[in-house]
Parts: structure tokens; sequence; C-alpha cells
């Protein structure tokens, strides 16, 4: 059997659920919805949660001794993506994947014979990507909650008609 759309039929089924419950929450429980949010917003910290990613790791010297070893999976990551476009239906399909082989065998080339291009690259991305400042705008408190609950009518009616479009997609599909 073969699938040919994007999103499967299992996909859109479940958001049908989620979008009936949750408009149906925002109809008859508004009350405790707001209760549930402000529980939430006390107990779980997304700062807490994101620290970890925060902490500096050098992992630069590690890579540096596989290097040989990543460019060989990288060079037969590249050949099997190659292999693969050619049973690929779609040219649109085909034409991304062979993009992306083409990079992946450039990349691994790179680190196979260029191992000062390596340190190059290492050094570039310390110095210009920043996984904090990349985070910076998830840790401004935005306090949409108080919007949201003064229109749960609307929210819920949208919900609950979102849930019977892709009910219906569902049993399309």
């Amino acid at each position: 059997m073969i699938i040919d759309y994007l999103i499967s039929k299992e996909v859109v089924g479940i958001l049908a659920a989620l979008a009936f419950v949750s408009g149906s929450s925002f109809l008859l429980f508004p009350n405790r919805l707001n209760a549930l949010t402000l529980f939430l917003n006390k107990q779980v910290s997304l700062r807490k949660l994101l620290r970890p990613l925060e902490i500096p790791r050098e992992a630069d010297e590690k890579i540096y001794k596989i290097r040989r070893v990543l460019g060989v999976a990288a060079l037969a990551c590249s050949l099997a993506l190659f292999v693969v476009q050619v049973k690929i239906d779609r040219s649109i399909y085909r034409y991304i994947i062979t993009w992306a082989s083409l990079f992946i065998f450039l990349m691994g080339l790179d680190l196979l014979l260029f191992p000062q291009s390596l340190r190059k690259w290492g050094s570039f991305l310390n110095k210009w990507f920043s996984l904090r400042r990349f985070l910076k705008p998830l840790d401004i408190m935005r306090d949409v909650e108080d919007k949201i609950y003064k229109r749960h009518r609307i929210m819920g009616i949208i919900s609950l008609l979102s849930s019977i479009i892709l009910a219906h997609w569902y049993i399309r599909l």
C-alpha cells in the first residue's frame, strides 16, 4: 500500500481528538483550566529544564580524533542516499535528496582531507553561535493566559470547529 500524503491518518485523528478535548475544556471548565495553568506556571520551570543545555561542553578534540571515521561514514551515507534517490517517484524529493547527498559528500571529504578547515569551522561556530542567545526569547515572560481566558468561549468554539474539520479530514483519508 502506497501512502502518498504528508500527514498520516493517525496523526490527523489524534489532532482531532486533542482539538475536541481542548475546545470542550475551554467551554465547560474554563476555571479549572485557568487553575491548571497557574499551577503549571509555578511548578514547571522552563529555565530549570533547559539549564543542562547551557553547560559548555568541549567536544572538539573528541571529534578531531575520530574525524576519519566520521568522514568515511559521511561518504557511505552520501552514497546510500544517492542510490536511494533513484527509486523515489516524486521529483522534488529526488531533488532534495540529491542535494543532501552532495552536501554530505562534501562534508565527508572535508573531514577526511582537510582537518585544518575543521578546526577553523569549530572556532568560527564557537565564536558566532550562542545557544544562550538563541534561547533568549524563551526567557521573556509573556502573560497570554489572561487574554485567552477572557475569550475562552471563542477559543472553545474555534477549537471545536477545527476538531470537526480534522475529523472530517480523518474520515476522508
